[in-house]
């Protein structure tokens, strides 16, 4: 059995390829929480390498073997660089979860958050592979967090969630798409950028640009917003957002409640700009332990 989501920042370094010193951007720095994000630019108190080639990689470890969920990056300087990322066997082999054929350059620091491979085993530790030549300068990272579960102690029961005071029996991991567009704030048009396209599986994703088939809104402030459905009520553990045009955008977060009220699960105060897409996966900012299956972004 496993236990509750566990959030788990870089505990040691145990290789790296190069560092640009031993000091403000050594590649210890990447352990703890973040120094410089959201700040962006060649700041110290993140990792840069010593070398700018494609070559580049740093393996990290983290204190407690989990069964990794989700894994977020936070790329300060020249961001767009993380080419691999690996997990590490029990057989102490290396498992290549998610890669890319090629990698950008961002002026604009991101906390880099891909859907991967899902893990079949225990894992605690993580090769980032980076590759400097499409800035032809230093990439910086500021920290790395995974989130997941791990096993009980000693075969131990999970305990069940409680609503009305009754416990219930988890239901089955399953993955949603949205069924159904509840309401929205204003829509492009109604055939190619309509606010239904957000139903259904991703048909723009991985491509970026103003492409259609997702949707786009009719008036460019900061007021728009989507209401969406999905077909069953379950425990959310994890959203995934897919922007394929001008990332960055997502303000708020909403889940509504069984009394029909809405609970702000993740907020920002700060909106940026990426010029690529990329799927938005936030870590809730608030326990949320009800069924829900309608949300407001």
């Amino acid at each position: 059995m496993t236990g509750e989501l566990t959030e788990q920042w870089v505990s040691r370094v145990i290789s790296y390829s190069s560092q640009y010193d031993s000091g403000n951007w050594a590649a210890d720095s990447i352990i703890g929480k973040p120094r410089v994000y959201p700040k962006y630019g060649d700041i110290p108190g993140a990792w840069a390498q010593g070398q700018k080639d494609s070559k580049q990689f740093i393996e990290v470890e983290f204190e407690q073997e989990i069964y990794i969920q989700k894994i977020e990056i936070y790329e300060t300087y020249h961001a767009g660089a993380v080419k691999t990322i690996s997990a590490r066997k029990p057989n102490n082999n290396y498992e290549v979860i998610w890669n890319t054929k090629s990698v950008t350059n961002m002026n604009c620091s991101r906390i880099f958050s891909p859907d991967f491979k899902r893990l079949s085993f225990l894992c605690k530790i993580l090769r980032i592979n980076i590759d400097c030549t499409a800035s032809k300068s230093w990439v910086e990272i500021d920290a790395i967090k995974i989130t997941g579960t791990a096993p009980y102690p000693n075969n131990q029961t999970a305990p069940l969630p409680v609503i009305n005071n009754q416990p219930v029996h988890n239901p089955n991991n399953v993955d949603q798409w949205v069924s159904r567009v509840v309401n929205y704030s204003s829509q492009y048009d109604d055939n190619s950028w309509p606010a239904s396209c957000i139903a259904g599986e991703p048909r723009v994703y991985p491509k970026y640009g103003d492409i259609s088939g997702s949707w786009a809104q009719g008036t460019l402030d900061a007021n728009q917003f989507v209401e969406v459905e999905f077909a069953e009520k379950i425990f959310i553990e994890k959203i995934d957002i897919y922007e394929t045009y001008h990332a960055g955008a997502v303000k708020k977060i909403l889940a509504k409640r069984p009394n029909g009220e809405w609970c702000t699960v993740w907020e920002t105060s700060r909106a940026i700009c990426q010029n690529s897409s990329r799927i938005f996966s936030p870590s809730f900012q608030v326990e949320f332990q009800e069924f829900c299956f309608k949300f407001r972004l």
